[in-house]
């Protein structure tokens, strides 16, 4: 199951409306991301699937992390400022219903890139919120042993023809930032993109094992 989302957001009010699109627009430029609404989306099909067996050869890497820090104060925290204007490029409409309905709930975001065979741009991202309906959180008390969540997943296509937004649930995310001496290496996301097939492949590594129920993929066509 999935959900097509243009960049045209019906919910924004009128009056800031043409902020919002000012800002969208700086953050495209920045991520490569086209801020017009899709064009001939309907060409562009994307699916996810969780049975799924990795290819050989697949070269993994860590996702990058954007946080929306609210408490103590707001604040965006990001490797870059690349990053940060991805996920808000790929994540305003989320974000900004997330801060009215939850204006004190932090919100975490992974990030990775990827270039089909033919040229197109392509950013898979991860966005951990507070929403019972569509996310599962990590199960708490001193029994509990898996750490990540369940949540939102979607992936941009952008070309100079066409720009496009799919979104998935019942995606796994984890990212535990540790110290210098004990960086996240044991628990984190990982994202890797095989271009022979358009097929990006996701992983959870918690405390340092891959989780086999957390193996997801989404396939593209028409790119």
């Amino acid at each position: 199951m999935h959900l097509t989302i243009p960049f045209t957001l019906p919910f924004v009010a009128q009056r800031g409306l043409r902020a919002l699109l000012s800002l969208m627009f700086v953050a495209a430029l920045l991520s490569g991301i086209a801020p017009s609404a899709r064009a001939q989306g309907s060409e562009v099909r994307a699916t996810s699937t969780d049975q799924v067996k990795f290819p050989n050869g697949l070269r993994w890497e860590t996702m990058r992390e954007v946080v929306y820090w609210y408490t103590p104060t707001k604040q965006k925290e990001s490797q870059s400022p690349k990053d940060a204007a991805q996920a808000d490029a790929v994540w305003a409409d989320e974000i900004r219903k997330a801060e009215r309905q939850n204006p004190a709930v932090n919100l975490f975001v992974l990030l990775a890139n990827a270039t089909t065979s033919t040229g197109v741009s392509l950013t898979f991202s991860l966005l951990n919120l507070l929403d019972f309906e569509r996310c599962e959180r990590p199960m708490g008390g001193r029994s509990s042993v898996d750490q990540y969540s369940k949540c939102l997943a979607r992936v941009a296509v952008s070309s100079q023809q066409k720009s496009h937004v799919v979104e998935f649930v019942g995606f796994c995310h984890l990212n535990i930032v540790g110290s210098t001496d004990n960086p996240n290496e044991k628990n984190h996301t990982e994202f890797a993109f095989d271009s022979r097939t358009n097929t990006g492949y996701f992983r959870v590594i918690q405390y340092g094992k891959e989780v086999s129920a957390c193996r997801r993929a989404i396939h593209l066509e028409g790119v």
